[in-house]
Parts: structure tokens; C-alpha cells; sequence
């Protein structure tokens, strides 16, 4: 089946890296990645009319003008995302002022954001998996010296591909991290049942 809407984003030359489509906003707007820094947001309903890839907004020299790995709509904060780089930092936008980012974990992973999962829980929680195979655990809520509150290093055994939150007993007290790897390997990490 030919998708029903598409249109060139980018100029030549450049590349989409990451995707995420607004959920809880009705699923009209999609943020997209590149790989020279640049997050720009693209509303379906601007792109169905004019058939070109129009900007709500765009942000550009994000993650030092590298490669953007990783883009995540907050599940219950409709105008918050959060951005992963190959440069290891993960920052945290509020779409309604994009002049800086409002939170920023400046060395989430040394070698690179693989991938990042909210929990849809306890949403100041945001879960990520480095290049470097590891898992760490942000709160958003603290400042930043007091930001990471766990960490497991070498998780998966293979390339990083995928994570999310699950919920491993029948009260839904105990998030449980879900991360896949290249290699076929799914390893989960459950969190304590204080959290």
C-alpha cells in the first residue's frame, strides 16, 4: 500500500535519523533527526495540503551538529521531547520555546545515545541505552548532580536497538526495562518495589 501522505523533508544530502510521532496530541506531528544536528517538527495536516516538507519549527547545531540518534514525545506532557546524540547528551525541549533545552544530561553515555524510553508510570522517569551496551536511569526532577539514579552497564549483549518500560507484577508497582539488541537478545532490568 503507497503511504497515504509524503513529502522531501530535507534538503539533498541529508539524512533522517530519528523519528517519533505525537501520540497524545492526536498523532499529527512528527519530530525527525537528522545527522548534522538539525530536529525539525512537520504537522501531517500543513503537509497534506502543501505536499512539501513545511516546518512547524526546526532547531538547528543540536547535539554539536552531529548525528541526533534519538527523539522522544513525553507520553503525558504533549509539548516535551526528548533529543539523544551521538555526542552522549541527552536533552530535554519543551516545544513552546526551543531557544535552549529546559533539562540536559550532558554525558548520558560516553560513546553515544542508542535509545531512550519514558516511563509512562512515573513520568519524570527516562530510561536510556548507550552505544556502550549500558542503562541508565534519569529523574528529571532532580537537579543535575543528583539526576542519575541507576546504572547497569553492559545490558545487552549486541548493538542496542530498542527500549521500553513494562510493568512486572499484577499491582503495577515494579517497572520493569526492556532492552533488545542486535544480536536477537531481549534482557530486562526490574526496578525495586520502593520505586
Amino acid at each position: 500500500q503507497a503511504p497515504s501522505t509524503s513529502a522531501m523533508c530535507w534538503p539533498f544530502g541529508q539524512r533522517t535519523v530519528s523519528l517519533s510521532c505525537d501520540d497524545e496530541g492526536g498523532g499529527t506531528q512528527y519530530i525527525l533527526g537528522s545527522e548534522s544536528g538539525v530536529i525539525q517538527c512537520l504537522d501531517e495536516r500543513a503537509l497534506a495540503r502543501a505536499k512539501t516538507g513545511i516546518a512547524a519549527w526546526k532547531i538547528t547545531g543540536v547535539h554539536g551538529g552531529g548525528i541526533v540518534r534519538c527523539l522522544l514525545w513525553h507520553p503525558h506532557v504533549s509539548h516535551w521531547f526528548a533529543s539523544g546524540g551521538q555526542d552522549g547528551a541527552v536533552h530535554i525541549w519543551d516545544s513552546r520555546f526551543l531557544r535552549q533545552s529546559v533539562a540536559e544530561i550532558s554525558l548520558a553515555h560516553p560513546t553515544g545515545v542508542a535509545g531512550m524510553a519514558w516511563c509512562r508510570t512515573h513520568s519524570e522517569f527516562l530510561a536510556t541505552v548507550g552505544v556502550d551496551r549500558a542503562l541508565s536511569l534519569w529523574n528529571l526532577r532532580q537537579d543535575d548532580s543528583k539526576r542519575g539514579i541507576g546504572f547497569l552497564p553492559g545490558i545487552a549483549s549486541g548493538r542496542p536497538l530498542g527500549i521500553g518500560w513494562t510493568v512486572s507484577n499484577e499491582d503495577g508497582t515494579s517497572p520493569t526495562i526492556c532492552v533488545g539488541d542486535a544480536k536477537g537478545v531481549v534482557a530486562r532490568a526490574t526496578l525495586p518495589h520502593a520505586f
